[in-house]
């Protein structure tokens, strides 16, 4: 995977972040602190099980040799099964506890994130022109329609008084052959890609193709590490539109989001819902 030269944006510098957008960038951290209270919730009580059929071969052995063993060791087993069962017991309470109250709230900021990227798209979109350099135009735009990129260009802007390049990303195959990603930006949450097909009618085996090469070529610790990915064609044959259920079967698959190029702006066709970060 080879980076070409980045493009400069020129831009000027970024404006702080709205207070929707602030509240939107919490609701990551939130939702991964609530699920991983849940993972630690089933790990404390697999160790319990453990420990506790330690306990009991300890007790047997105790019990077996009543005479030689003091008391004190016996009440200390009896303390240890008390702190057992109480762990237990908040283990599986958490566990409750998010089945009932935590998971409809998950839900409902999944719907929410969704909601908010929709709309951003659409109005920052609709707003939006291009002229020769659709890629450039379009990246500009992204900055608006996801607080990530924002922050990342506020970050770069106070640390270096320049605001993010765009860095297209060559991808060799073993057969000689180079694919291209107009830019690959690396966040916290993961890659965002763009992807502008020149061919005039774009299918869904292109899609999938590109789709594909994202999910296999940008990993963390063996994992696919895409936050987004834009697609960017003239036109977009039917079976994209018919088939774009495909694309979301296979859990490690990317969100792709399909924008149509028009003569003088953009139009989003098909924004994904998947919510991968967790």
């Amino acid at each position: 995977m080879e980076d070409e030269e980045p493009q400069q944006l020129n831009l000027p510098p970024p404006e702080e972040l709205s207070l929707t957008e602030r509240m939107y960038l919490m609701m990551r951290p939130m939702q991964r602190a609530i699920y991983w209270s849940l993972i630690g919730a089933v790990a404390v009580i697999i160790l319990s099980g453990m420990l506790w059929d330690t306990i009991i071969e300890i007790d047997d052995f105790v019990l077996k040799g009543e005479e030689v063993h003091p008391q004190s060791i016996q009440e200390s087993i009896e303390e240890a099964y008390f702190f057992v069962a109480a762990i237990l017991v908040v283990g599986i309470g958490t566990i409750i506890w998010y089945a009932v109250q935590m998971r409809p709230v998950q839900k409902k900021l999944d719907a929410l994130r969704r909601e908010f990227t929709k709309e951003n798209y659409f109005l920052t979109l609709g707003l939006t022109s291009h002229d020769e350099d659709v890629v450039l135009d379009i990246f500009d735009a992204m900055f608006e329609i996801f607080p990530e990129l924002k922050q990342m260009e506020i970050n770069s802007f106070e640390k270096t008084g320049y605001t993010l390049d765009m860095h297209p990303t060559e991808i060799s195959d073993r057969k000689g052959g180079v694919y291209t990603f107009d830019a690959a930006e690396e966040t916290k949450a993961g890659y965002f890609l763009i992807k502008y097909f020149s061919k005039e009618l774009i299918n869904i085996e292109d899609v999938e193709e590109c789709t594909k090469i994202a999910k296999n070529k940008f990993r963390k610790r063996g994992n696919p590490n895409v936050m987004r990915l834009v697609c960017l064609a003239k036109n977009f044959d039917e079976d994209v539109l018919s088939e774009y259920k495909k694309l979301l079967k296979d859990k490690e698959s990317p969100p792709v989001d399909l924008v149509l190029v028009t003569e003088n702006g953009y139009s989003p066709i098909k924004i994904s819902e998947r919510v991968v970060d967790r």
